[in-house]
This record gives C-alpha cells, structure tokens and sequence, in this order.
C-alpha cells in the first residue's frame, strides 16, 4: 500500500473516530491492529503518532 494511501485511510480513521465523543479505546485498537497487518513492524510507531496526532 502506499504511502499516501495510508496518510489518507489515517486521517479518515481519526476523523470518523471523533465524530461522537472522541476516540475510544476500541477504535484505537482497531487502528493499531490494521497496522499490524499491513505495515512493516519499524513503520507502525509512526502512523500510530500520526493517527493519534490527528484524532486527540
């Protein structure tokens, strides 16, 4: 996947995770597990600051 497909799926998972009250725990965690599944293990820290920088 590219890297600018995954800038973009980031950003829309951060803001459907805003849209009620913030982000929960289990959207987190669903972010965090798609990453483990389509990243490199030394790329996930990464789009996990990103997501967390967009959705707090």
């Amino acid at each position: 996947m590219s890297e600018e497909i995954l800038k973009a799926l980031t950003q829309l998972f951060a803001i459907i995770s805003k849209q009620d009250s913030g982000t929960s725990t289990i959207e987190r965690d669903f972010v965090i597990s798609f990453y483990e599944q389509e990243l490199a293990k030394e790329m996930v820290p990464e789009y996990i600051a990103l997501y967390d920088n967009v959705s707090y």
